[in-house]
């Protein structure tokens, strides 16, 4: 086989090699993607609803029925229309009944009685075809039913699918920069026999795969960290406006702001229900200030590195094992010839 043949095949073995490297990384920066995004869009769509199920709440304990609840559908067809991402409102009661509902629903309800309770302020569910939040509704006498919004998946995943695109565009600059040089080497490498050259060879490869994976999986961990920083202080930015446009309109219709008892009790409700929210509380002119939580931030980056490092393991494992075969395999193959001439 010719020194050219030799060297084009060790360089398609390298940009096989380096390929399949970039797609697990892309995997991982993907994954990463969904969990960023996903949870701040729910959460920032669960508060909103949040909101009208404390109307509804307030209601039912001052005496109102869930399944007599005047003008329900209006109150809900007002809650859709605050996000492009809701294309289904309703509201079911704890036997079962349909209280009231806005939207699209293509004839089809999710069965509330077959979804786990809610972990916090909100439970979610997502289909092959369709994505769920619902809420609990408590009334005077313990829980009422449940608020369920049906959730426009296409229109959630537009804003992901932009940054997994610029993900996989990064991923492709390291990879093809860090084969680039690799095939560069191979290039200019001379043919002559030296002992454990395939060793070296391998050795230089891993080197190279473990560098660029290493500054793919870094960069994307740092940018997942401030998008969720970001995106922790925009949700407690919004957490703060709803809560006090709420409480200017009440001061609107004539109460004072020290006779707003139970504000900071609704405060402390909602900062122990929201985990992105380290506090909430008010001033003596019903003033509404919030922070969001640090402490959510670092243990949700930290999960972003823990994850990159378990991939990196995996990586450092299989170049070990790669470098190991071919240390010992011109061992091996020698030993197996002196045996057939001895035979």
């Amino acid at each position: 086989m010719g020194h050219r043949v030799k060297k084009g095949l060790a360089i398609l073995m390298v940009l096989i090699v380096f390929l399949i490297g970039m797609l697990c990384t892309l995997s991982v920066k993907r994954t990463t993607i969904d969990a960023v995004y996903a949870e701040n869009n729910r959460l920032q769509l669960a508060f909103s609803a949040g909101q009208y199920v404390s109307r509804i709440e307030y209601a039912l304990r001052y005496g109102k029925q869930l399944e007599a609840y005047y003008n329900m559908d209006s109150l809900l067809e007002r809650l859709r229309q605050t996000s492009s991402y809701m294309e289904g409102v309703c509201v079911v009661s704890a036997d079962g009944k349909l209280c009231g509902q806005a939207g699209r629903f293509d004839g089809r309800i999710l069965d509330p009685a077959s979804l786990p309770e809610a972990d916090g302020l909100y439970g979610s569910l997502d289909t092959a075809d369709e994505a769920w939040l619902w809420l609990d509704i408590e009334g005077r006498e313990g829980f009422a039913g449940w608020m369920l919004l049906r959730l426009n998946r296409a229109a959630l995943n537009t804003e992901v699918e932009q940054e997994k695109q610029s993900a996989a565009l990064q991923s492709l600059v390291i990879w093809l920069e860090a084969a680039s040089i690799v095939a560069l080497v191979i290039m200019r490498a001379k043919e002559k026999r030296r002992p454990r050259a395939a060793l070296r060879f391998c050795v230089l490869v891993c080197v190279f795969i473990l560098a660029a994976q290493a500054v793919d999986l870094g960069l994307e961990t740092v940018q997942a960290g401030w998008r969720t920083e970001s995106m922790a202080r925009r949700s407690a930015h919004q957490v703060v406006q709803t809560i006090q446009e709420e409480v200017n309109s009440v001061i609107a219709k004539g109460a004072r702001p020290d006779s707003l008892t139970d504000l900071n009790s609704y405060l402390r409700k909602t900062e122990g229900n929201i985990e992105v929210i380290r506090t909430l509380y008010s001033d003596q002119n019903a003033m509404i200030y919030g922070q969001h939580s640090s402490e959510y931030v670092s243990r949700r980056t930290r999960g972003y590195a823990a994850r990159a490092a378990a991939t990196a393991g995996v990586t450092l494992g299989c170049c070990t094992a790669v470098c190991l075969a071919a240390g010992l395999a011109p061992a091996a193959i020698r030993r197996c010839g002196k045996k057939k001439v001895m035979a």
